[in-house]
């Protein structure tokens, strides 16, 4: 059975010291994970073969989120001081952060902060880029 994404929980490192996990989760309308892997060429000569084969190696993995949402003063207090920011904590539940729920956590790179953006027909939003560094997945518990 599939999960409905309202439920989804998202906590973002503050600039503080110490940083504390803030929940940004109301302050957000989309989570957008990336992924990809590089790879490199691998191929050796193959002297007498007709139809030579391509070797390849997977590289580096290169994960992050795009983050959206409504944007408020207290958005841009948050995340304002973070932009360009490196290790910073965070917890990414897609289901929730109740015990049991499935937990993504780590420490990403804040690479951007765009807001407010203010169409003249809506309401204002902004944009965060976060690049992880680390990621472990487990689970919520009390």
């Amino acid at each position: 059975m599939g999960s409905r994404g309202v439920g989804a929980s998202f906590k973002l490192g503050s600039a503080g010291s110490p940083a504390t996990l803030v929940d940004i989760s109301t302050w957000l309308n989309n989570i957008e994970p990336s992924s990809s892997v590089g790879e490199y060429d691998a191929t050796c000569f193959q002297p007498g073969v007709a139809v030579p084969l391509k070797s390849t190696i997977p590289g580096f993995a290169d994960k992050g989120y795009a983050l959206s949402g409504i944007w408020t003063p207290e958005v841009e207090a948050h995340f304002a001081d973070l932009e360009g920011t490196q290790g910073v904590a965070y917890e990414y539940g897609p289901d929730g952060d109740d015990n049991g729920d499935t937990k993504i956590s780590g420490t990403c790179n804040v690479m951007s902060y765009s807001g407010p953006k203010a169409p003249v027909d809506g309401v204002i939003t902004f944009d965060v880029q976060l690049k992880v560094t680390t990621r472990t997945v487990g689970t919520f518990s009390s």
